[in-house]
């Protein structure tokens, strides 16, 4: 399997590791409200359960888009040009989704955008290789 095919499933990997805290955290937050209500953006929620559902929405707003560039890659026949940095991407959107759930300090809000910055480049990198090959 190549570099771009693992990062794929690890991606959907992460993303899912992700959303299957949610339903437990809702489960938790529903029975100190005793409410089964929630708002999708988690501000219903206090601390970890927030953060962890604008991290969780957060991956279903960009992954797709990493994913669409690395499979056109690999049925272009170019996953040449991402297999070399694929694995930064992955490295890149995991860290992202960690400095989300620890803290929404200034600090790590920065190190949030400069992961989302590092996926972006790439992606567009790889947008650029790929048009001129």
């Amino acid at each position: 399997m190549s570099a771009t095919e693992s990062t794929i499933l690890l991606l959907v990997l992460w993303w899912a590791v992700l959303l299957f805290q949610l339903p437990v955290i809702r489960l938790i937050a529903s029975k100190s409200t005793g409410s089964m209500s929630f708002d999708p953006n988690g501000s219903d929620l206090e601390g970890y359960g927030r953060r962890l559902t604008r991290a969780a929405a957060n991956c279903s707003e960009s992954i797709p888009m990493f994913i669409i560039v690395m499979l056109v890659a690999i049925v272009t026949d170019n996953s040449d040009i991402t297999n070399a940095t694929a694995t930064w991407l992955l490295f890149a959107r995991v860290a992202q989704s960690v400095a989300h759930l620890i803290s929404v300090s200034t600090p790590l809000v920065m190190a949030r955008f400069f992961f989302f910055l590092v996926q972006v480049g790439l992606a567009l990198c790889w947008i650029v290789q790929m048009l001129m090959a």
